[in-house]
C-alpha cells in the first residue's frame, strides 16, 4: 500500500505555489495527511470530513479544484509572466516542480485514503469503509502530470494575467482606488444585437486590434437613450473575454485617479477596456480636466494594453448654460472650444440614433424569432406600435423590453394550459 504520509511532506515543500496550501480544502487535506502519521483514530475521522466538506463546496472534484487555484493563483511565476517588465525563465523549474506534487496530490483516490486509514487506525476500520467519497476524476484539468503543463500555462497568465485578473473579466473602480470584482456581468452577446452593425463593426475591429497589439483608437459612443450604447461596449467583453480582454468600469467619481490606474495595468500583457458609462460633466467638474489629460493632453504616454470606451448622451460630453454661450469670458470662442475639446481626444465616433418604426420593427421581429416566439407578425407589429406609444419612443431598448414581457405572457399562459 502507498503510503500517503510522504505526500504532506511534498505539500510542505511547496515554494512557487505555497499560497495554495492556505486554500480550505488543500489545508484540510494537507492537516489530513499529518494526523495518518499520528495515528489518533478521531482526530484522522474528524479531518477526513472536514476536508470532503470543504471540497463538496467548491462542487468540483479534487484535480478540478486544484487546477482551477493554480490557474488564479498569485504567485512569482504567474506574476512574472503577466507583466512585461518581468523575466519567468528563472522559476520555471521550481513551478514545475510544485505542480508535479499538486497533480500526485490530485490523484490521491477515496478508496486509498480510506484504506491507508483504516490501516493506521484498525478500531475506527468500519467508520473508515462508511466513510463518504469524494470526486477525484477531473472533467477539465489535465490529466498528465502538470509538471510538463509549464509551458501552456505561462501563456495562459500572459493573455489572462494572475490573481484576480486571471479569475475575473469585469470589475468596477472604486472611489478609494480598489478594483472590484464583478462577479455577476450582463451575459449580453454581439449576437443579441440588432441593427446599427456599422458602428458595431467598427468597434469590433478596434477591439481586436487592441487585442492583437496593433495601433487602436480611444472610443466615444454616442447617440439616443436606448440604443445599445452600453450593450454594444459589454458584449464585446463578453465576446473577447477568453482572449485576455478585460475591462474596467469607472465612475466619474473615480475619473481623478483615472491616471494612477493606468499606471497600475501599464505593465501587464492582458489588454484592458476602461468603460466610462453615461459620461457628462458640469463646466465647474475636476474630473473633466483629469480625464482630458489622460486622453493624449499629459506628460504619461498612453499604455499599449489600455483602450477607453465611453458612453454619452451629449456629443460634446459637457453640460452648458446660456451665460456661457452668451459670453460672460472676453474669450468666448476659447470656451465654447473647451466644450468640444474633449470629445475630439477620442479617436473613434460612433452615433447610434433612435430607429425609425420599420427598424424598431424589424428589430422586435428578430429577437422574437431568436427565442423562437410563435406570435403572428401582424400581431407582433401591432403589439410592438403599442409598446412604444405608451412609453413614447421607439428603440433597441424598448424592442427588448417588449419581446421580454411578450415570451414571459406566452409561457405563462402555455403554463396554465
Amino acid at each position: 500500500m502507498k503510503d500517503l504520509t510522504e505526500f504532506s511532506y511534498a505539500l510542505d515543500s511547496l515554494t512557487v505555489y505555497h499560497p495554495l496550501t492556505a486554500d480550505p480544502v488543500l489545508s484540510a487535506l494537507g492537516t489530513l495527511l499529518h494526523a495518518l502519521e499520528t495515528k489518533d483514530g478521531h482526530r484522522i475521522l474528524r479531518q477526513y470530513a472536514a476536508f470532503v466538506n470543504a471540497l463538496l463546496q467548491t462542487g468540483k472534484s479534487l484535480p478540478d479544484h486544484l487546477w482551477r487555484l493554480i490557474r488564479i493563483s498569485d504567485n512569482p511565476f504567474a506574476a512574472a509572466a503577466a507583466r512585461l517588465d518581468q523575466d519567468e525563465e528563472p522559476l520555471l523549474a521550481a513551478a514545475a516542480r510544485d505542480l508535479s506534487i499538486l497533480w500526485a496530490v490530485g490523484r490521491i483516490s477515496p478508496t486509498e485514503l480510506k484504506a491507508q486509514m483504516a490501516a493506521v487506525c484498525p478500531a475506527q476500520a468500519d467508520w473508515t469503509h462508511n466513510l463518504p467519497e469524494y470526486a477525484y476524476t477531473p472533467e477539465t484539468a489535465p490529466e498528465a502530470d502538470w509538471g510538463n503543463e509549464i509551458a501552456a500555462l505561462r501563456q495562459f497568465h500572459r493573455t489572462n494575467g494572475c490573481g484576480v485578473f486571471a479569475e475575473h473579466a469585469a470589475f468596477l473602480y472604486e472611489p478609494d482606488k480598489t478594483l472590484r470584482p464583478i462577479l455577476h456581468r450582463d451575459p449580453i452577446r454581439l449576437s443579441d444585437l440588432k441593427h446599427y452593425e456599422i458602428q458595431r463593426k467598427q468597434a469590433i475591429e478596434n477591439t481586436r486590434a487592441l487585442l492583437q497589439g496593433y495601433p487602436f483608437q480611444n472610443i466615444l459612443l454616442y447617440g439616443d437613450r436606448g440604443t445599445g450604447k452600453s450593450s454594444t461596449v459589454k458584449a464585446l467583453l463578453n465576446e473577447y473575454a477568453g482572449e485576455g480582454l478585460r475591462m474596467i468600469q469607472v465612475t466619474k467619481e473615480s475619473l481623478v485617479s483615472l491616471g494612477e490606474l493606468m499606471g497600475r495595468l501599464a505593465p501587464l500583457r492582458c489588454k484592458f477596456i476602461v468603460f466610462l458609462d453615461d459620461l457628462t460633466f458640469t463646466e465647474d467638474d475636476d474630473s473633466f480636466g483629469a480625464l482630458k489629460a489622460v486622453l493624449e493632453g499629459g506628460l504619461s504616454a498612453r499604455p499599449q494594453n489600455m483602450a477607453i470606451y465611453a458612453t454619452t448622451n451629449r456629443r460634446h460630453l459637457i453640460k452648458e448654460t446660456f451665460s456661457a454661450r452668451s459670453g460672460d469670458e472676453v474669450h468666448r470662442a476659447d470656451t465654447l472650444d473647451e466644450t468640444i475639446s474633449l470629445s475630439d481626444r477620442f479617436g473613434m465616433l460612433l452615433t447610434f440614433t433612435a430607429p425609425n418604426q420599420d427598424i424598431y420593427l424589424d428589430i422586435v421581429e428578430q429577437l422574437a424569432r431568436d427565442r423562437g416566439l410563435s406570435v403572428p407578425a401582424e400581431r407582433l407589429r401591432q403589439g410592438a406600435r403599442q409598446f412604444a406609444l405608451r412609453k413614447s419612443g421607439r428603440s433597441p431598448r424598448l424592442a427588448r423590453q417588449y419581446v421580454d414581457r411578450l415570451e414571459a405572457e406566452l409561457k405563462l399562459t402555455n403554463k396554465g394550459e
